[in-house]
This record gives C-alpha cells, structure tokens and sequence, in this order.
C-alpha cells in the first residue's frame, strides 16, 4: 500500500493486492504465478507519487512464469507480463533468457 499527502492535507492511497502460486514441474522446473489488482482512493495520484506512470494507473497486473535447470550451473527461463491500465488497453511484454552461474 503507498499512501502520501498532498500539499493541501488530502490523502491518496494505492492498495495492490492479489494471489501468487508456485510450483515445482518435472525435477528441475518451476512455475509461478500472479495476478495484482490496484485500487485508488483520493485525489489523481500522478502528481503525487514520485515514481507514477504518465500513462495512468496499472489496474491488473498478471504474470506467469518458467524456470527449467538444464545443468548444474545454467538456467533457462520464460516470462509474461500483462498489465491492464486506465482508459488504455492492456500491454503484455514476454522474455525468454538463459542464465550461467559462474
């Protein structure tokens, strides 16, 4: 929750909340899983919070997730991100990456 103060004594809150899961897959693997809902109370927050977007306020925020272990030090992996925002349609951004641990 970020809540702060304006100026003029109002007060703006931004509640995030939702549910995660995680899983391990096969003997390597992993899967997690989240979805995240913001709702605002108050004034426009974009003014307020240092770190807003100009875009407006991200309502869901929804991601999936996928780990596999192909050796002992190298990890391949698999994102999605979706966020749905104010007055705008929803943006997804996927990422797939290989990781070595030295």
């Amino acid at each position: 929750m970020d809540a702060r103060r304006r100026d003029r004594g109002a007060l703006v809150t931004v509640w995030r909340f939702g549910p995660e899961l995680g899983l391990s897959v096969l003997q390597r693997g992993r899967v997690e899983l989240s979805a995240r809902r913001a709702l605002a109370t108050g004034p426009t927050v974009l003014p307020i919070l240092p770190n807003a977007d100009p875009i407006g306020l991200v309502l869901w925020e929804t991601s999936a997730r996928f780990d596999y272990r192909l050796g002992e030090q190298t990890t391949f992996g698999l994102s999605m991100i979706t966020r749905n925002r104010e007055g705008h349609g929803p943006e997804q951004e996927g990422r797939a990456e290989a990781r070595a641990f030295f």
